[in-house]
């Protein structure tokens, strides 16, 4: 931290811009305190003249130097840990970081300051650690132990980092290249199944995602589901967000709203969450016409129904008319009035089913749609992988709840 203050330490105009949230530097935070690795850096060696810069909200005025580091990987951490731990960079939201010494854990910018939070300047700054419990902290005077013993992690953590000494601009961006491009990331039914993978011992009996996915194969004929639609579907069916963290989700500890299915652990969370699944698959098999995954338009919608039908397992006749209806209708519409992002699709339709109320739920799902504008595809363009082709391979289906489209028949003016 000292040589990033000095100007010792530069960003490359090839990096992308800082793209941390408070969340994200908190964690950080949190890693470095319980020990845990937070991964390697790589920084470029080479003679530099002195320079003006930004190192996220701090202005750095950097002296010439022969042995200047550049960073090539490590750009988030490194400006976040300038910033939070600096005064000035604390003076920005992202990274106006306290600490809660009563609590244990840090936090973002409290809105009513209490005795025990600690600014990270204060905590990494042995001299102004003591001065601040002289004044400041006089009231939570026996606290002062855990501040030591956070200030000291903080102070003592080393960060293994790799120091490229080339002169060649091409091999360093090609480096660079390789770290963020090669290899293949988790998705996150991955790290989802990593989180609460449980012991080795039993494992191969205990159930997961991608059993899931091959019991539902062979009970429905549907073919196989892919886990992250499996894990959204879960999560559908126990609150209303299905892209909400998943850290916490078998924990009360952290949760922001309450399960809508208490008291359930995760196995049983996943054995109702396929049975949810399999009912929403037969609805499409029977009902909608999409008799495999491989017609069906938008994974989506396979995650709304799932939720839907976790609540209400046997739904009314009109209600599942109107359901095949929402069905077709999001599938000739496209996400284009969710702002062209399918989790916004399972996202807002997911947030019109509420507990306990079939008949709202299905009208708040229809109300969703009723700003789309329906637009059938065309024999022009056929590709079997995308939307159009897959409906128009459904064409009995859609003619018969578009073509000619009147009032639903229920009093309730949707068309």
């Amino acid at each position: 931290m000292a040589q990033a203050w000095k100007g010792r330490i530069h960003v490359p105009h090839f990096q992308r811009d800082f793209r941390w949230g408070t969340t994200d530097v908190l964690r950080l935070f949190d890693s470095i305190v319980k020990g845990y690795p937070i991964g390697n850096l790589l920084l470029w060696v080479r003679e530099t003249p002195a320079r003006s810069f930004t190192l996220g909200q701090l202005r750095i005025d950097a002296p010439a130097a022969a042995d200047a580091l550049w960073v090539v990987d490590g750009q988030q951490r490194i400006t976040s840990l300038a910033n939070a731990l600096s005064p000035e960079g604390h003076l920005h939201e992202a990274f106006s970081i306290y600490y809660d010494l009563r609590e244990k854990r840090f936090i973002a910018q409290p809105k009513t300051r209490e005795p025990q939070h600690i600014a990270l300047p204060v905590l990494f700054d042995l001299k102004k650690l003591i001065g601040w419990f002289r004044a400041e902290g006089e009231l939570v005077t026996e606290l002062f132990d855990e501040a030591d013993r956070v200030a000291t992690a903080l102070r003592q953590y080393k960060v293994p980092a790799y120091l490229v000494r080339q002169d060649d601009l091409d091999i360093l961006t090609d480096i660079f290249d390789r770290m963020n491009n090669y290899g293949k990331r988790l998705n996150r039914a991955e790290i989802f199944s990593a989180l609460y993978a449980g012991p080795e011992e039993g494992a191969e009996e205990r159930l997961n995602l991608s059993r899931i996915a091959d019991r539902i194969a062979a009970r429905t004929g549907f073919g196989t589901v892919d886990t992250d639609t499996v894990l959204a579907s879960i999560l559908a069916r126990r609150g209303p967000d299905p892209s909400r963290d998943i850290r916490n989700e078998f924990s009360s500890v952290g949760r922001r709203t309450a399960p809508e299915f208490e008291d359930e652990d995760q196995y049983v969370a996943y054995g109702e969450g396929e049975e949810a699944l399999v009912r929403a698959i037969g609805f499409l098999q029977t009902q909608a016409e999409v008799p495999h995954i491989a017609l069906l338009v938008y994974r989506a919608l396979l995650v709304v129904l799932t939720r839907f039908f976790a609540h209400f397992p046997e739904p009314e006749p009109n209600t599942r008319r109107l359901l095949r209806r929402l069905y077709w209708r999001v599938a000739v519409s496209g996400p284009a009035v969710f702002k062209g992002s399918f989790t916004q699709v399972s996202r807002v339709l997911c947030a019109r089913i509420r507990k306990g109320d079939e008949h709202g739920s299905v009208m708040g799902l229809m109300d969703a749609m009723a700003e789309a504008q329906p637009a059938l595809p065309t024999i022009e363009r056929f590709r079997t992988n995308e939307a159009a082709a897959k409906i128009i391979l459904s064409t009995p289906a859609v003619d018969r709840d578009l073509a000619g489209r009147g009032r639903c028949g229920d009093g309730c003016g949707h068309r």
